[in-house]
């Protein structure tokens, strides 16, 4: 579903735009909801949303203060959810995935080893993702393993 939603290179702002649902919700202001008003899954989709809204920097949701909520970027968001659901294969992969683009263009193994290292702890049979979003990610991913094999780190 968050897919569908997309990424734009000029940015978006899907991540505010779910907080502010969220906000509603929680009958609460959007600049008044913490960290501790979200449920792990409710952080893994912000965090996914943030990383999709400004993937090249993957920034806070917002640059002019605020709480830990709204100073959290979409790598904090989304490992805070990965550590509260560790048998959660979908949070787990796509957080590596998120934290490998991080690595964008200074370390290629490491990019590659994120995502690779959630497979190898998480048999077929754990797998909560399509198993075609899985082999079409490693299908771009696994261009980046021969960096590992080449000793970079």
């Amino acid at each position: 579903m968050i897919n569908a939603l997309g990424w734009n290179i000029d940015g978006s702002n899907n991540a505010e735009q779910f907080l502010v649902a969220l906000a509603r919700k929680n009958d609460k202001p959007p600049t008044h909801m913490d960290l501790g008003d979200l449920t792990p899954e409710e952080l893994f989709i912000v965090g996914y949303l943030l990383a999709l809204d400004d993937y090249q920097t993957l920034g806070p949701l917002s640059t002019q203060g605020g709480n830990d909520l709204w100073r959290s970027t979409a790598v904090q968001l989304m490992s805070k959810a990965a550590y509260a659901l560790p048998e959660n294969f979908t949070v787990q992969f796509v957080r590596s995935l998120v934290t490998g683009q991080a690595w964008f263009g200074i370390s290629w193994c490491a990019l590659y080893l994120e995502p690779a290292n959630v497979l190898a702890n998480f048999p077929p049979e754990k797998r909560n993702l399509r198993p075609q979003a899985v082999q079409n990610a490693m299908e771009y991913l696994n261009l980046y393993e021969s960096y590992c094999l080449e000793g970079d780190i």
